[in-house]
């Protein structure tokens, strides 16, 4: 059900993933697109992805990870430091978000990045997995494995993650 992937106070998800190349993809996506052309209503939603120069055409997002909360027009970012992943090389990622809070990204249960935020969670658009779909930029893919997505319902602490990172639960 759609609903169960909406955050009611947090959301954390957790992901392995090991792309193929430097690339612009989403990993996890439920960001609303402000142009309509995903489905859904509303407007504030999340979304984990990976970043390149090459998708963006910023040069200081070449190997970056972000988790993002608020519409596709302008969210709030955790942002990682460029070269954060490699191609063909695992990386365990976790986004942490909390309405009218904060968005937190970890990097193999490390805290890279952190924010605070005003938005609150409130779309209906699916839940996508290693795809791009914002206004005119649709059917993007991530090329590469994703592996042992867990999604909670409320917030991890870092010793969590990291536990849940060598020993995921049952």
């Amino acid at each position: 059900d759609i609903a169960d992937y909406d955050i009611q106070d947090a959301l954390t998800i957790s992901v392995w993933v090991k792309p193929n190349s430097i690339q612009t993809n989403t990993i996890i996506d439920r960001t609303a697109d402000i142009y309509g052309t995903n489905g859904g209503a509303g407007l504030d939603g999340y979304n984990l992805s990976l970043r390149s120069q090459v998708g963006t055409g910023e040069p200081d997002q070449e190997g970056a990870v972000y988790a993002s909360f608020g519409p596709s027009s302008g969210n709030d970012f955790a942002i990682s430091p460029p070269n954060s992943y490699m191609p063909n090389e695992w990386i365990h990622i976790t986004g942490v978000w909390k309405n009218n809070n904060y968005v937190k990204l970890y990097i193999n249960g490390v805290l890279i990045s952190q924010t605070s935020t005003n938005y609150s969670f409130n779309t209906d658009k699916p839940l996508e997995f290693a795809r791009v779909n914002y206004g005119n930029y649709q059917g993007g893919y991530l090329h590469g494995n994703i592996d042992e997505v867990i999604i909670w319902n409320h917030a991890l602490d870092s010793t969590q993650i990291q536990s849940y990172m060598s020993t995921p639960p049952t």
